[in-house]
């Protein structure tokens, strides 16, 4: 940023010197000691207003580079109050309303994050939950199953069972048939 304010303090030098040499050249035949020390102070005096001139301008401008800066590294709150009543301050303004449009929609992004992650995590509880219902459901509904299944068992057994005490009792005699025999 230093070339900066020299380029502004060399051209208004340089316009000092060119204006003190056009009054040496207008004037050339009444040089005196009075004019070389005149003419020296006002050197002197351009080349201080040169460099005040362009450090006094290029200070703004270092500013909004600073600024700039900052918004690269993530620093959008940090103001810049530049009152210029130019260019500069309208440029100033304008950073300003950037960096908190950027914070803005940063915090906005954040908020949409933990919000989007709440919801995702309340999905994932219910979804937990109703897997673990589903699988109770499962659980309950095999017990009756085997249940059911040690049910037919039992009246499977029972069945075959009776199966057997019918055949016992068909194949043996009857006793009315004894009773005939007898009479």
């Amino acid at each position: 940023m230093q070339r900066f304010s020299f380029k502004i303090a060399i051209s208004i030098i340089l316009a000092g010197f060119f204006i003190i040499a056009c009054f040496a050249g207008l004037n050339y035949e009444n040089l005196n000691q009075t004019f070389y020390i005149v003419s020296g102070l006002m050197a002197l005096f351009v080349i201080l207003f040169g460099f005040t001139m362009g450090f006094t301008y290029a200070s703004p401008v270092k500013q909004l580079l600073k600024k700039a800066d900052n918004i690269i590294k993530g620093d959008f709150k940090s103001k810049l109050n530049l009152n210029t009543r130019d260019e500069i301050e309208v440029l100033s303004k304008n950073f300003n309303k950037i960096s908190d449009d950027i914070l803005q929609k940063s915090t906005d992004m954040e908020d949409l994050k933990k919000s989007s992650e709440i919801k995702f995590k309340t999905k994932d509880i219910v979804s937990e939950k109703i897997i673990d219902a589903l699988e109770e459901k499962i659980r309950n509904r095999t017990a009756d199953l085997e249940r059911s299944l040690k049910e037919i068992e039992m009246l499977k057994e029972q069945v075959a069972k009776k199966d057997r005490e019918i055949q016992a009792l068909a194949t043996k005699p009857t006793r009315k048939k004894r009773v005939g025999k007898i009479l």
